[in-house]
């Protein structure tokens, strides 16, 4: 924290703008103009900004960075007042814009926002990405698998370079399932779920990639690979249509991150 940031963490504007990068004329306008921020004042009538201010500021300057209006970025961010289900798909909509542009910048922007807009939000929008998928061109479901890549590179920050991943996630050549899998492993990294992610066109591959991951949970797609899988994999085998050696987890992602989050932690506890 600035060292003239006060207690109670409020911060004067020179400050917030050091710390956003955004020029102070351009804060206030944002502020009168859109109602993006409504800071607190001093008995002088000082502006003093919020943690939470500083973070939809850090929002709505990426998003105009990756050319959404300024005016559209804080409708988007100011939109609390719509249904959960609504803000979702809201921010789902905006992404698969994005998507359509091939811009990775504005589709991690989006998935930032969202979470600014209210923490945990972006979850939802991914599990709605999630059943999206399968609907993809495969141009376009490859490019948001590299933008889910990235999203579980960063989920589960802090863990040290020798700490395992507990979860093996074999994702198919089809893009779109793969986009299901990726989606679902984004979603619980955050968690403390973190993942290895390899592509498998069989099951030899399949094999190998479970020989060399050692004893973790493995997660595939289709239960025929799981099956062919069974007698190789060192923990856990779960599948999203299911089989009789794998969980299935089902085709809502919701409910499949519950029943892979429960599963493995009867399991530890066991």
């Amino acid at each position: 924290m600035p060292a003239d940031a006060p207690e109670a963490g409020l911060y004067p504007i020179r400050v917030v703008a050091e710390l956003t990068g955004i020029n102070p004329v351009t804060i206030r306008a944002w502020e009168r103009r859109y109602g993006l921020v409504q800071p607190a004042r001093t008995p002088g009538s000082h502006r003093l900004y919020s943690r939470l201010d500083l973070e939809r500021l850090r929002a709505a300057a990426s998003l105009v960075a990756a050319g959404v209006p300024i005016s559209q970025a804080a409708r988007q961010l100011n939109g609390a007042t719509d249904a959960p289900a609504d803000r979702a798909a809201h921010w789902r909509d905006l992404l698969l814009q994005r998507l359509e542009a091939l811009d990775h910048g504005g589709m991690h922007a989006a998935l930032d926002a969202a979470d600014v807009e209210r923490p945990g939000l972006s979850r939802e929008v991914l599990d709605l990405l999630a059943v999206h998928g399968a609907a993809l061109p495969p141009l376009l479901a490859r490019c948001l698998q590299r933008v889910l890549d990235a999203r579980l590179a960063l989920g589960a920050p802090g863990h040290a370079a020798a700490a395992r991943p507990q979860l093996l996630v074999l994702l198919p050549p089809q893009p779109g399932p793969a986009v299901w899998l990726l989606a679902l492993a984004a979603t619980v990294a955050p968690l403390g779920l973190p993942s290895i992610v390899v592509q498998v066109g069989n099951a030899d591959e399949g094999h190998e990639a479970l020989a060399r991951a050692g004893s973790m949970a493995s997660l595939t797609h289709e239960a025929e690979l799981a099956e062919a899988l069974a007698d190789a994999a060192g923990g856990p085998l779960f599948s999203r249509a299911g089989s009789r050696h794998s969980t299935a987890l089902g085709d809502e992602p919701a409910a499949a991150r519950a029943t892979l989050m429960a599963t493995l932690e009867r399991d530890a506890a066991a």
